[in-house]
């Protein structure tokens, strides 16, 4: 019920294409009720990690900490290789 709410009411980008969706499977497919409710539950919850994510690397990207683990992988590519085979 929490995601007919979220994904259904509340979302404004997701809720025609829910709803375009929800109907389609109740009247073609009722079976197929629970694969939407397990797929809506994985897009909830990846589409959260996936703003936490988005949050993060901006924030990174705005002000970087000179001791970053991305500097210092960084730092460790520009480092000459041996060649392959040596």
């Amino acid at each position: 019920m929490k995601l007919i709410y979220v994904l259904g009411i509340k979302a404004t980008a997701t809720r025609s294409h829910f709803w375009r969706t929800f109907i389609a499977i109740v009247t073609r497919n009722p079976l197929a009720l629970e694969a939407l409710g397990w797929d809506c539950f994985h897009f909830y919850y990846l589409n959260q990690h996936v703003k936490h994510v988005r949050g993060e690397f901006l924030r990174y990207l705005s002000a970087p900490s000179p001791e970053d683990i991305l500097d210092r992988v960084a730092r460790r590519s520009d480092r000459p290789r041996a060649p392959v085979g040596a």
